[in-house]
């Protein structure tokens, strides 16, 4: 599946089984923390952590050019986030497997649909904000309702 996601989608679902795993509190990586995952990989937080990636790598990529959130959206995002995502526990070690949640896969499903419907080559982290706000019962869809992120604003946000 992952096959035809953006090398930036992927880098987001890395940093969300990141922040599964250093809570401590899930088994499984929820739609939750790949919003968490979405708004810090928007506001350049991977690249600020791994600067010789960029420099070693040459990526320009690894910085988003035009984030998508604002400073004062992303800061509200993240505070909502943190009434919805677990407490704080004994860190799972990241060599111990931490599978998508069913709703997360639902997630990437509609995600990689809406990269067909809207014929592009690989999904990015907008298809997965978009894939993330499809899911209408899910909390963090509705924390981005919340703070005035509409599934139509991403879909109009991603490049043709």
């Amino acid at each position: 599946m992952f096959e035809q996601f953006s090398d930036r989608a992927k880098r987001t679902i890395f940093l969300a089984r990141e922040s599964a795993s250093t809570r401590g509190a899930a088994a499984v990586i929820e739609p939750c923390h790949l919003v968490d995952a979405l708004v810090r990989e928007d506001q350049g937080e991977f690249a600020k952590r791994m600067p010789n990636v960029m420099r070693i790598a040459g990526q320009e990529e690894l910085r988003p050019g035009h984030p998508f959130f604002s400073a004062e959206a992303a800061s509200a995002v993240l505070d909502k986030l943190e009434s919805i995502l677990p407490p704080k526990n004994e860190p799972v070690p990241t060599s111990a497997d931490m599978p998508a949640s069913p709703t997360l896969q639902r997630v990437f499903t509609a995600a990689l649909e809406l990269a067909r419907e809207l014929h592009n080559d690989q999904v990015s982290p907008l298809h997965l904000l978009a894939g993330v706000l499809s899911q209408e019962s899910e909390a963090s869809s509705e924390i981005l309702k919340q703070v005035g992120i509409s599934r139509k604003a991403v879909i109009a946000a991603i490049p043709e």
